[in-house]
């Protein structure tokens, strides 16, 4: 999509080359983004799919940067608060959690304007 992106107006050609980027990009997303697809992520977790939850939790430790990451990170520190994770999953969920915090109280201080 970025290579085709700065070319798409110069001719049909380009134009459908950039379309059809996008569209690829579109189709695969889902599956690309997380193992077994975002759209079923969710539900899986609360199923306690042993196998999405371990996948949510490296995410979260990882914590990689791409499209619609953000949201997945937050989507999946939601949930995975209230699955059934075992014990040495719940230890990892709340180190995550905790480093989320500090990361927020980091940002919410930089962000706050001077008191002068």
């Amino acid at each position: 999509m970025h290579e085709t992106f700065a070319s798409r107006d110069v001719s049909t050609e380009h134009r459908r080359e950039w379309e059809d980027a996008c569209s690829d990009f579109h189709t695969n997303y889902d599956s690309l983004a997380f193992i077994g697809g975002v759209g079923t992520a969710r539900q899986r977790l609360r199923d306690g799919d042993t196998t999405a939850i371990e996948y949510a939790l490296e995410f979260l430790e990882i914590r990689p940067y791409f499209f619609r990451s953000g949201y997945m990170y937050k989507d999946f520190m939601r949930v995975l608060r209230n699955c059934p994770l075992s014990t040495a999953q719940r230890k990892r969920y709340d180190m995550i959690h905790e480093r989320y915090i500090q990361y927020r109280a980091r940002r919410n201080t930089a962000e706050a304007p001077n008191a002068e």
